[in-house]
């Protein structure tokens, strides 16, 4: 994403490394939401929550790569692009830090007394791993920063096909 962000839509490091620290400090406040979330909604609930949030406010994200970049003069495009960009990113972290945890604290309760749940646990691990290599893949073969819009398209329909497996 910094690739396209210096190469394709021409923001300086210091712009970049600003807009992270705002995303950083929003992931924060989904770790303060969380516990307020599960003594509101209960645990599952709030999972539930926290994931439509990330993949709703994902939506303009993926729309700022896509619309409102022709005809313009600045090479990031207008203001409103940007901020729908950095700010539906910002505000996707709140949901993500959210859910993080509230799955972590699911599977702890969930295994408690089961047999099996160092496996159980491992397994999950297994699995995050190895959709971060199919990340790792997908960006490799769409290496070029032009081609970015389609590994966060990529990326936004497997996050919203996980929020679907898991409320369904």
């Amino acid at each position: 994403m910094v690739s396209y962000l210096k190469a394709e839509r021409s923001f300086s490091d210091a712009f970049i490394a600003g807009m992270r620290g705002v995303s950083v400090v929003a992931g924060l406040l989904g770790t303060i939401a969380m516990p307020l979330l599960e003594r509101r909604l209960g645990l599952v609930r709030a999972g539930a929550w926290s994931l439509w949030s990330q993949i709703i406010s994902l939506v303009p994200v993926l729309l700022s790569l896509y619309i409102g970049l022709g005809g313009t003069h600045r090479p990031r495009g207008p203001t409103w692009n940007e901020s729908m960009m950095f700010g539906g990113m910002a505000l996707s972290r709140i949901g993500l830090w959210s859910f993080d945890l509230i799955q972590l604290q699911l599977l702890q309760e969930s295994l408690t007394d089961h047999p099996r749940k160092n496996a159980l646990t491992a397994l999950q691990l297994s699995l995050q791993n190895m959709f971060d290599l199919a990340k790792y893949a997908l960006v490799l073969g769409l290496n070029k920063p032009s081609q970015f819009k389609w590994t966060a398209l990529v990326s936004w329909v497997a996050v919203f096909t996980a929020v679907s497996v898991v409320i369904v």
